[in-house]
């Protein structure tokens, strides 16, 4: 596809917060909510609690891209990460009917 993978990681992260925080009406959407963890009470590790001193870099980002999701910021989160003009949730569940090929 040609696409930058960590960008597309990190605007999932930011759009799982907005898209998964109630229960779905679809097993998919389900599964995908549960596989993140939305609810506060359900997750008490990643991506919400800081970072111990030996955990890499990368990890500080995914959190930022979560939590910028959870603010619900003017932004949107295609906006945030434009490097990825495709939303990974959404192939998931099955809406690549738009994507096209760059």
């Amino acid at each position: 596809m040609g696409y930058d993978g960590r960008s597309c990681i990190y605007r999932a992260l930011c759009e799982a917060p907005q898209r998964f925080s109630q229960k779905s009406n679809s097993l998919s959407e389900e599964f995908l909510r549960i596989f993140f963890k939305i609810t506060h009470r359900h997750f008490h590790r990643f991506p919400l609690q800081p970072l111990s001193d030996d955990e890499p870099e990368e990890h500080g980002l995914y959190q930022r891209a979560y939590r910028t999701g959870r603010r619900r910021k003017q932004r949107s989160c295609s906006e945030m990460f434009p490097e990825c003009p495709i939303s990974l949730i959404d192939l998931a569940l099955g809406n690549y009917g738009s994507y096209e090929e760059t």
